[in-house]
């Protein structure tokens, strides 16, 4: 039922962030305003940590699961678009670069963090 409940709290703030996205005239999708506000009641201590930890762990463990359909579509490109093949590995070599610079900047901000607080 724990595991339930903290399901129901990631929902709710999955809905929130799709009625922004509705709401608001901005081209943000409703995921990220979620992410947003999940992170903002996180910070102001309106959702304690505990109370998601245990589903958003699993939820982490099992990510790669949901970047298969993109995978699966980006295989799937038909012949006669070969006209974007450049665009799309133009687009997808520049993200993954980014991701992993990104990544590799906050990874190392945290040890660096962590080391001070030693």
């Amino acid at each position: 039922m724990n595991c339930l409940f903290q399901f129901l709290i990631i929902c709710l703030y999955c809905f929130l962030g799709d009625l922004l996205h509705l709401l608001l005239p901005f081209p943000i999708p409703g995921s990220i305003y979620g992410m947003i506000l999940l992170l903002l009641s996180l910070i102001l201590g309106l959702v304690r940590l505990e109370k998601i930890n245990t589903i958003a762990g699993f939820l982490s463990k099992i990510m790669p699961v949901f970047f298969v359909m993109p995978c699966v579509s980006i295989l799937t490109i038909d012949l006669s678009t070969l006209t974007l093949l450049p665009h799309i590995l133009f687009i997808t070599l520049t993200s993954t670069v980014l991701v992993m610079g990104t990544t590799g900047i906050v990874a190392e901000k945290i040890i660096r963090r962590k080391n001070n607080e030693k």
